[in-house]
Formats: C-alpha cells, structure tokens, sequence
C-alpha cells in the first residue's frame, strides 16, 4: 500500500477509501492494506461496501454481482453486473443460452440453454 494512504482523521489514524487500517503492521507505510477486489470500504474482516450500487458482499465479506439474475461484465475493472437473459435465474452471460439455471417457467439446462418444459 502507498504511505500517504494513512490520514489522520481527527485524532486517530485513517485510512482512503479502498483501504483498510492494519494495526497490526510492522512499520507506518504498510498500516494502509487494500481493500478487496470492487469494494470501497472495508476492514481487516472483508468488505463493509462495494464500489457498485449493483455489487453485494457475500459470506466471505467479497463484493459480486446478486447470483439470482445477475452475472458480472467487468471490462472497465470495476464491478459491473449486467441482468441474465429473461429465461435465466443464474448465468454467466446475456444470452439465453448462457444459463446455469432456468426460471420456474422454463424446464432444465441443456448445454446452457433453458427449455420449455
């Protein structure tokens, strides 16, 4: 991490957004660590908000896109969840045959296709 990360915020140590303050740290340049992959704020634990309205943080405290119709389109680097194909409750792409679920109103997954039942 960069030292000028570390800020004093009143009258203790604070870290910029995107990093966390380690006080564990053996010297002051390495008190400020980085936060995980697409999350704005966090602490030692994991993330506390991700830097996409669209992201949400998981059980392991990592931002992702919802897993229920929404797969993650990261070209910029940043978090970026665009919304599965209509038939698609889990996807890994727009395209209707990019489904790792179906809807209720579709049948199974065959080679990532949702078919009518």
């Amino acid at each position: 991490a960069s030292p000028h990360a570390l800020h004093l915020s009143g009258s203790t140590c604070a870290c910029e957004n995107g990093y966390f303050f380690d006080s564990e740290a053996a010297t002051a340049s390495e008190s400020c660590q980085p936060c995980p992959s697409f999350c704005a704020e966090c602490t030692s634990a994991g993330c506390l908000q991700c830097e996409s309205a669209d992201g949400v943080i998981n059980n392991s405290g990592v931002c992702q896109c919802n897993p229920i119709g929404f797969y993650i389109h990261s070209s910029s680097g940043k978090l970026e969840c665009s919304k599965c194909h209509d038939f698609c409750t889990v996807c890994n792409g727009s395209l209707h045959t990019e489904c790792s679920a179906c809807n209720s109103s579709m049948g199974m997954v065959l080679s990532g296709t949702c078919l009518l039942y």
